[in-house]
């Protein structure tokens, strides 16, 4: 099966393009899904003819979802690549796939929250809500650290505490990174509306080291110019690829108050040692730990950290229901192309995907 794989992976480089490990990730999820429906835990994979039975294929999946079907006849059809013995299944896979796509603007037009949607939706008001709790959370920490600089006590994040040391403890460290994750995904979402799990991906980097990166415009980055100036740049997404260059986006008033607060906490982790003066030095560090083992984060741990962050709720709420909430909010104001456009650039999809996909009705 290894094998398969690896000559996607040649596949996609013989013609100039690269696969994301995500993408690879879910191409494999769905090889395995599959498999294990058509045969079982112990079949041993040894040809891509076992596709060839397409009739066996959609009778196995049939009872999946809309999206689960075409994601599996996708990722089937990705890894039967170009080879001439397989073009005319593809093409019965291919057309199978615009059938559901069919379905799919069906369901989509109408736009109204499935029942499990329904179940888990909270307003943009209450989410705000939370967020301003985390962050009256992260007030009062500051505050402490502060006060404890002034008696001239030693902040650490790693190490024994004393009484001349203060060592943030893992609450604490919750208590930093839960403020900036969302802070990140509801803070500011006229600006900064809410991407996928990407800032899971992000360094953030003084102006200084950025200029010595390589290949530092395929970077998915926090630059920072000063205290007062700083951009995010997103270069490699789920949607990058129909783009030409990679989105800055400069950060608002706000969202750069939120990154000036943490990154004397975030640099801890480098130098164990509490610095006002952050600004002033070079740096190139992760912009979301996972506070479990201190390192950065995946996109898996960021999506563990959303639900850890709205568990108390009762509310199953992730990255895709937060971006629903606030794309639905976006559009109770009627909008122009142009600005539909915009937030849409700034979501990380087109403005048809969040009009038609992600922007619930009311119901």
């Amino acid at each position: 099966m290894d094998k398969v794989f690896e000559d996607l992976v040649k596949f996609r480089k013989s013609k100039g393009k690269d696969l994301r490990e995500s993408s690879l990730k879910l191409y494999k999820r769905n090889f395995n899904k599959i498999i294990k429906l058509l045969k079982d835990d112990n079949y041993k994979f040894e040809s891509l003819d076992l596709f060839k039975d397409y009739k066996l294929v959609f009778e196995k999946i049939k009872d999946l979802s809309l999206t689960a079907k075409k994601s599996i006849i996708v990722s089937i059809m990705v890894v039967l690549l170009e080879k001439e013995e397989y073009k005319e299944l593809k093409t019965i896979y291919y057309n199978y796939k615009s059938g559901l796509e069919k379905e799919l603007k069906i369901k989509y037009k109408e736009q109204h929250k499935t029942e499990k949607e329904s179940k888990n939706w909270l307003s943009l008001q209450k989410l705000k809500k939370i967020v301003r709790r985390y962050k009256s959370d992260f007030i009062d920490l500051n505050k402490i650290i502060k006060e404890n600089l002034k008696k001239k006590i030693k902040i650490t994040i790693k190490g024994e505490e004393d009484e001349n040391i203060l060592k943030i403890n893992k609450n604490q460290e919750k208590i930093i990174m839960y403020y900036l994750i969302t802070q990140l995904y509801i803070g500011d979402s006229e600006f900064h509306p809410p991407r996928r799990n990407i800032y899971a991906t992000f360094n953030i980097v003084s102006k200084d080291v950025y200029t010595t990166l390589e290949n530092k415009k395929k970077l998915n980055l926090l630059i920072i110019e000063n205290k007062k100036k700083k951009r995010f740049q997103f270069a490699n997404y789920k949607t990058s690829s129909h783009y030409e260059e990679e989105l800055i986006v400069n950060l608002s008033k706000k969202m750069n108050k939120v990154i000036n607060d943490v990154m004397p906490y975030l640099l801890l982790y480098n130098n164990n040692e509490y610095n006002s003066k952050w600004y002033k030095t070079s740096y190139n560090i992760p912009l979301i730990r996972y506070v479990n083992n201190q390192e950065k984060a995946t996109t898996n741990d960021m999506t563990k950290m959303i639900k850890n962050i709205f568990k108390f709720t009762g509310y199953n709420i992730t990255v895709n229901s937060i971006r629903k909430i606030v794309i639905t909010d976006f559009y109770k104001k009627v909008r122009t192309k142009e600005e539909k456009e915009k937030f849409a650039l700034l979501c990380g999809h087109s403005y048809m995907t969040g009009e038609n996909i992600y922007n619930k009705m009311c119901n």
